[in-house]
């Protein structure tokens, strides 16, 4: 965010030279994939939870390393590809984030709509076995215990992250549709420069923002934060206290 609003406060001139700015577009992009893959992974993390609630924990522990690995292997390839055909860019220009049609056109496929069609199936799975579950709850009242904690955690996990997921997609949309159409039309689009700034601003506010979503909805979340705040202020209390009772010694001596 820093460096497009310096982007976009001196433009068209580019402070940074040719290598930054290919970086920064790089960058845009595999942050972006990082962010629609985690949710995806984090999707089906909370389907296994509730589908499979007892054998969770032994099988997620050998596969969450990998996943993150391979998610972030992923993110990294695709900001890799764009840096090379970004490299366009002039040493005192930084161009907005624009590419050939193809380009486009795959990168919609592979970066949101591949992982949001997963979000959607998986989400879709876990409230089908949610409602299988509230029937099995009524009938025999036998759903208890570990397995009974494990569902309800996934489905108010999903919940969330249903949302989250949402927001992404309403935020990175019309950024890819944009640029998939200015590379049709060879990136002659009228007013290209602020339609282009206000696509890419919406990713940037939905990334800002999903703490604080997650944070909303989330009890766990919102009860870990109170209680991290809480110890930090302590300890700042207790420092505070410590340094007056040193300037007190050192006066009363």
């Amino acid at each position: 965010m820093p460096l497009e609003i310096v982007r976009l406060s001196n433009y068209p001139y580019w402070p940074f030279g040719p290598t930054v700015c290919n970086v920064f577009n790089s960058g845009f992009v595999s942050l972006g994939s990082a962010s629609i893959c985690n949710l995806c992974a984090t999707g089906i993390d909370r389907y296994l939870a509730i589908s499979r609630p007892l054998r969770y924990c032994r099988e997620i522990s050998n596969t969450i390393v990998a996943s993150i690995a391979f998610i972030w292997l992923f993110a990294f390839i695709s900001g890799f590809i764009s840096y090379f055909i970004w490299s366009r860019s002039r040493p005192l220009i930084c161009a907005d984030l624009s590419a050939p049609l193809t380009y486009s056109v795959l990168l919609l496929l592979f970066d949101l709509l591949a992982p949001f069609v997963i979000c959607l199936f998986v989400y879709a799975k876990i409230f089908r076995i949610s409602r299988q579950q509230a029937r099995r709850i009524n009938s025999t009242c036998r759903w208890i215990g570990r397995e009974h904690h494990y569902a309800s955690q996934a489905k108010k996990s999903a919940k969330t992250l249903s949302i989250l997921v949402g927001l992404f997609a309403l935020a990175y949309l019309p950024f890819l549709i944009f640029h998939a159409i200015d590379g049709a039309f060879n990136e002659q689009l009228p007013n290209r420069f602020y339609f282009g700034g206000v696509v890419k601003w919406l990713v940037f506010a939905n990334s800002s923002f999903n703490w604080a979503v997650y944070g909303f909805l989330s009890k766990e979340y919102r009860k870990a934060l109170l209680k991290i705040c809480g110890a930090l202020w302590c300890k700042r209390r207790h420092r505070i206290t410590d340094q007056d009772d040193d300037v007190a010694a050192y006066t009363i001596s």
